[in-house]
């Protein structure tokens, strides 16, 4: 048993509700003011269901209003997944970067490619003495 309550420590929060993803897209935008926490993006991804040579590529991206001028997080991104189940997870300290992150997702291949995806944020809460 651990010397302390890590549920109660940390918040979790769905980026990417699972589902099988058919097309490129981008998740809702996710604010993050006043977290000064580091943030982990934990990524599902199953094996592609459908497709000829098909491919999952993930990123994070950030944007000051979460709307308009989406930039890609430096380094914040998973390794391509194929035809293998991938379970990762990328780390974003929110200091630096902007006010709102999504998660970017691309699919590649033919034949209706089509993987079994769902992504969580998990960040610690916040100190307040």
């Amino acid at each position: 048993m651990l010397p302390y309550d890590l549920k109660n420590e940390i918040n979790a929060a769905v980026a990417l509700k699972s589902q099988s993803i058919t097309a490129s897209g981008n998740s809702a935008a996710i604010n993050m003011l006043g977290n000064t926490l580091a943030v982990l993006f934990a990524f599902n991804v199953s094996a592609a269901t459908a497709g000829t040579l098909p491919t999952f590529d993930a990123k994070i991206q950030q944007s000051a209003d979460g709307s308009t001028n989406w930039t890609d997080v430096t380094g914040a991104s998973i390794t391509q997944v194929t035809t293998v189940d991938s379970i990762q997870t990328v780390g974003v300290d929110p200091r630096g970067t902007q006010q709102y992150l999504r998660v970017n997702y691309t699919i590649g291949g033919s034949a209706s490619p089509a993987f079994p995806v769902g992504v969580v944020i998990l960040t610690g809460k916040q100190y307040k003495p």
